[in-house]
């Protein structure tokens, strides 16, 4: 019986290898723009298969990545290593922006977003409470233990 178990068991191990289409490489922008930060990030970068063995994907460099506002004044992103371009403008509340990119013959543009004002935090306070938190990455009810602590709060205007 245990030999039939270890043989019904043993067979049940095999990989499935799906049959995907192959996909041409479509760039991908990748940019967060925040009020507030001395620098902003763009990345330009290729996508991969899903069966690629390679773990990064491969950088876009020589774009020509330019941020414009609204009254069409340009500021241009350095590149400061493979596919990364860096704004060192700071943005301006209440100013809308675009994106316009020139990467491998091909032209890319945003619409213009506006940068949202910041708003001004109100009353700021704390309260006790409690919350369960796991011991280990394990997860299991035995695992959970009462941490006690403060949470803090801010009411915006």
């Amino acid at each position: 019986m245990i030999i039939l178990c270890a043989v019904v068991f043993a067979s049940c191990e095999d990989i499935y290898h799906p049959e995907l289409e192959e996909m041409e490489e479509l760039l991908v922008i990748e940019a967060r723009l925040v009020y507030g930060q001395s620098a902003n990030l763009v990345k330009i970068y290729k996508t991969i298969g899903f069966n690629e063995m390679t773990k990064s994907y491969p950088p876009v460099s020589g774009a020509d990545v330019t941020l414009v506002d609204d009254k069409g004044i340009t500021f241009k992103l350095k590149e400061t290593e493979k596919g990364n371009y860096l704004l060192s403008q700071p943005l301006q509340p209440a100013k809308k922006y675009k994106l316009h990119i020139s990467a491998e013959k091909e032209v890319y543009v945003s619409p213009f977003e506006e940068v949202p004002v910041a708003p001004s935090p109100g009353n700021i306070y704390m309260e006790a409470e409690e919350q369960l938190a796991s011991a280990s990455t394990d997860e299991s009810a035995s695992q959970l233990r009462l941490v006690k602590g403060a949470q803090l709060y801010a009411d915006v205007d």
